[in-house]
């Protein structure tokens, strides 16, 4: 798994590019916590989802890889309410911790989880 630190000078730009338009949407945040190395890199920036309250009633995030990143850029294009819930949800193999009413953003929801495991085998 592969961290993706946008301050790195060797960062391609293709991959700053689709980061910039993630952030644009507000589909990802950047922070300098490292997942693989379990710490905060003073200097560094890297890509994450937010799901807080989603597991749990709190502050929460996904760290987005870089082997990951073309998938959720569809992911969210596809589902763009409820994809990057559903990315979170598939990538912990977890249920919300609460059921939220019947609405159009829970069909989306629901759609995307059925959805993005057979995405991600392609």
């Amino acid at each position: 798994m592969t961290e993706i630190n946008v301050l790195d000078e060797q960062l391609e730009v293709e991959t700053a590019r689709k980061i910039f338009w993630l952030l644009l949407h507000d589909h990802i945040f950047l922070g300098n916590y490292n997942s693989t190395t379990k710490t905060w890199d003073d200097g560094a920036a890297y890509p994450a989802i937010n799901c807080n309250d989603l597991f749990v009633p709190g502050a929460d995030a996904e760290p987005l890889r870089a082997e990951d990143l073309d998938a959720y850029i569809e992911v969210v294009k596809r589902w763009p309410e409820a994809g990057s819930y559903a990315w979170c949800a598939v990538k912990r193999a977890a249920n919300p911790w609460r059921q939220i009413d019947d609405s159009e953003w829970c069909r989306e929801y629901a759609e995307a989880v059925e959805t993005i495991p057979v995405m991600m085998k392609e």
